[in-house]
C-alpha cells in the first residue's frame, strides 16, 4: 500500500508542477491542498488536480507491489513454503472464563490480548483489530459452528449460525507492543491477525483448566461441555 501511495504522489505532484510551473522538487501536500515550498503563494486544491487527470483522461490510479528479501541460500531454510516472509509478528491472549456447572453454559468476563505489531502507526485501529479478533476467533470458539446433515447444511443464515453479539463480548485488554519492523512501512506488522490465532487456544485452555477435561472440537456450547466433564468424570472412577 506505501507503494502504491507514493506512485499516486508522484502522478498528483507531476500534474500540479507543470500548472504552478515549479520543479516537481518543489511541490508538498498538505491539508488537501498542492503548493510550491518555495512559493507557498503558488499552490491549488488536491481535488483540482484530481479533475485535471480525469480531464486528461488519465485518472490517478496506482498499484504497488512488495516481496520481502529472503535469503534462500540460508541452510534453516532448506524448505521455504511457509516462510516467505520478511518478518514475524508475535501475540499472546489470556482468558479468564465462567462457568455454569448446572447448564454447562460458558461466559468470559475478561479478556487480555497483547500484539507485537511493529509500529502502531494507528493505535486506535490495531486495538480495534486485536478486539475484533476476540470476537472472531475467541468468542467464535463458544458460539460458531456449522452443523450437517448428509452434507446438507443445517444452520446456513445468521438466525441459526449463532455468531457472538455485543452483549456476550468480555471485557478486553488490549495491549499493544511496539518492535519497530526495520523493513514494514513506518516500522509497522501486521495488526490483529496473530491473536485470531490464538484466541481460540486461550478459551479452550481456560475451559480445559477449570473443568480438568480436554476439549478437541469447537464450539464449546453447553451440551458439549456437560456432556465431555461427565465422560471424564467417567474416566476418573
Amino acid at each position: 500500500m506505501k507503494v502504491a501511495c507514493e506512485n499516486a504522489r508522484q502522478q498528483i505532484v507531476a500534474i500540479a508542477a507543470e500548472k504552478l510551473g515549479v520543479p516537481e522538487a518543489d511541490i508538498a501536500l498538505k491539508d488537501r491542498l498542492v503548493y510550491s515550498m518555495e512559493n507557498p503563494e503558488k499552490k491549488m486544491r488536491l481535488s483540482w488536480v484530481v479533475r485535471e487527470a480525469f480531464a486528461r483522461a488519465q485518472p490517478i490510479a496506482a498499484t504497488g507491489t512488495f516481496f520481502p528479501h529472503i535469503d534462500l541460500k540460508r541452510e534453516w531454510i532448506s524448505r521455504p513454503w511457509g516462510q516467505m516472509a520478511g518478518t514475524f509478528s508475535y501475540a499472546t491472549s489470556v482468558a479468564e472464563v465462567a462457568i455454569d456447572p448446572e447448564t454447562g453454559e460458558i461466559t468470559v468476563p475478561h479478556f487480555t490480548a497483547a500484539h507485537d505489531c511493529g509500529r502502531a502507526i494507528n493505535p486506535m485501529a490495531v486495538e480495534g483489530q486485536m478486539e475484533g479478533s476476540v470476537q472472531q476467533a475467541g468468542m467464535a470458539a463458544i458460539t460458531e459452528g456449522n452443523l450437517w446433515d448428509g452434507g446438507h447444511l443445517l444452520n446456513p443464515d445468521l438466525l441459526d449460525y449463532k455468531v457472538p453479539l455485543a452483549c456476550d463480548m468480555p471485557e478486553i485488554d488490549a495491549i499493544i507492543v511496539e518492535s519497530i519492523d526495520p523493513v514494514g512501512p513506518f516500522g509497522a506488522k501486521e495488526g490483529g491477525i496473530a491473536i485470531r490465532m490464538n484466541a481460540y487456544s486461550a478459551i479452550a485452555c481456560a475451559v480445559s483448566q477449570a473443568t480438568g477435561t480436554l476439549f478437541k472440537e469447537f464450539p464449546l456450547t453447553p451440551d458439549k461441555v456437560l456432556e465431555l466433564v461427565e465422560n471424564g468424570k467417567e474416566e476418573t472412577r
